[in-house]
């Protein structure tokens, strides 16, 4: 009994990040989840990005590399939730041509994909969260390329 009084349990922790890709720029987040299912956002980073692929390779592990300065002493980001736009999507999947280049970085970058969900959907249920009611309102994302209602 003494001994539970002494010594004190540290509350495990999990880390995780989330990217979202888009045609023009990379967006990390890192999240810590304790096991009775409290989330909070640690730190977030973006960074834009032209051209080629390799060029989104890039600022993706520079965005992963600036989070994981919040991660504890000893911990590393393996885990990764991807959200990405409604074009890069098709029947609740991944377009094929994007699914290669988000294999290709996770590859590159040593990370492991959990899923991925759009991003329309994901703002729909933070402030479906945060305002404890069905939300009706009209989202707008815009890309360098695309526009996005939803």
């Amino acid at each position: 009994m003494l001994e539970g009084l002494l010594h004190h349990k540290k509350e495990e922790k999990d880390y995780l990040s989330a990217l979202i890709v888009t045609d023009d720029s990379i967006s990390a987040a890192l999240w810590e989840a304790t096991k009775d299912g409290k989330v909070t956002i640690l730190k977030t980073v973006t960074k834009p990005f032209s051209g080629e692929w390799e060029q989104a390779i890039d600022a993706a592990d520079r965005v992963v590399t600036e989070i994981e300065e919040g991660l504890p002493e000893g911990k590393e980001l393996t885990k990764v939730v991807f959200g990405l736009s409604p074009h890069w999507l098709a029947d609740d999947h991944i377009k094929e041509p994007y699914l290669k280049k988000l294999k290709q970085l996770t590859s590159a970058l040593s990370l492991t994909p959990l899923g991925f969900v759009d991003l329309p959907t994901a703002v729909s249920h933070l402030l479906q969260k945060d305002e404890g009611t069905q939300q009706t309102v009209i989202l707008v994302g815009i890309e360098s390329k695309h526009l996005t209602v939803s």
